[in-house]
């Protein structure tokens, strides 16, 4: 690229992108130019995302997903990142370490865009893909204990008015807390 050419959108994103992850403390500093790769990008869907891999090292350590909000829907990115950082914070430390981290944001031509770390996928083999879901089974099924574990009596106790408040004539005789059909063996009121 000379001087007077201006740059591209995908290189404007790259140093877009650069920032951003130098701008995150608790990653290390590389003087290395990012270099973005497209990974996924479904151009049948208007809300497509584009995927990019960033590799700012020689580690497997500094490589990171950018994804992009599509032109359509230019704060889809940043939406995105939202519901994962409060999701990750509703959940608490231990049972939100499963969400990815937003390492980084920002926008570039109008359209936002966050940054994770990149992850191993599972093995896609016959043999090591059974094994590898065999050894993840356990884990993601306590995960999912845990956040069932959160959910327990939260949203319906928590944000429930008294039962008095809301009674009308035809209700008054039912006994709060008291299903009919156990009204019905315990031989309470009629029942309705």
């Amino acid at each position: 690229m000379t001087s007077d050419t201006p740059p591209t959108w995908e290189e404007q994103l790259g140093e877009q992108a650069a920032a951003a992850l130098a701008a995150n403390p608790s990653l290390p500093r590389s003087r290395q130019r990012p270099t973005l790769t497209l990974i996924s990008w479904n151009r049948s869907v208007a809300d497509s995302q584009k995927v990019y891999r960033i590799e700012h090292g020689a580690r497997p350590s500094d490589r990171y997903v950018l994804l992009v909000s599509p032109q359509d829907f230019p704060d889809a990115s940043a939406d995105e990142a939202a519901r994962m950082q409060a999701m990750k914070a509703r959940l608490g430390p231990r049972t939100g370490r499963v969400i990815l981290d937003v390492l980084g944001q920002g926008r570039v031509g109008g359209r936002s865009f966050f940054i994770v770390p990149h992850c191993r996928p599972l093995p896609h083999g016959r043999f090591a893909g059974r094994i590898a879901r065999w050894r993840a089974q356990g884990p993601v099924l306590q995960w999912l204990r845990e956040v069932c574990a959160l959910g327990v009596g939260t949203p319906h106790t928590a944000h429930r008015t008294p039962h008095t408040a809301h009674r009308t004539p035809h209700t008054a005789h039912r006994t709060p807390g008291v299903s009919r059909f156990s009204r019905r063996l315990a031989g309470h009121g009629r029942a309705a």
